[in-house]
């Protein structure tokens, strides 16, 4: 004799997209709307992970980037590292990004669930 339960679940997700320009511009607020759209009791943690070659073709973002938090403070608490991946094949050929990426996610205490 054997026994068996059966049941339908049904899962639902949502995926936004969102576009915009200058999305580290001090007068744009959708990063941070998107960021307090999820309700919380404390203070989110932001890790911004970064390809090292759009960092260096544009050495004046992750400055852009630590400065949209910090006049956000009491909003949001960005990590204290820009996270800078090496981008393109060779993170798509290696585990070593995303174990990087793991690390800094166990380190700064991060939800991988909240977003």
């Amino acid at each position: 004799m054997s026994d068996s339960i059966r049941a339908t679940i049904t899962v639902s997700h949502e995926h936004q997209v969102h576009f915009t320009h200058g999305a580290f511009r001090a007068d744009n607020p959708l990063l941070a709307d998107v960021l307090a759209s999820q309700p919380s009791n404390r203070v989110p943690r932001v890790l911004v992970v970064l390809d090292e070659n759009v960092a260096a073709a544009q050495p004046a973002l992750p400055p852009a980037i630590r400065e949209y938090f910090a006049a956000r403070r009491s909003q949001f608490e960005l990590v204290p590292e820009l996270l800078l991946i090496s981008g393109g094949e060779s993170a798509k050929n290696s585990e070593a990004a995303v174990k990087r990426i793991y690390g800094a996610v166990k380190q700064y205490g991060l939800c991988r669930h909240c977003y």
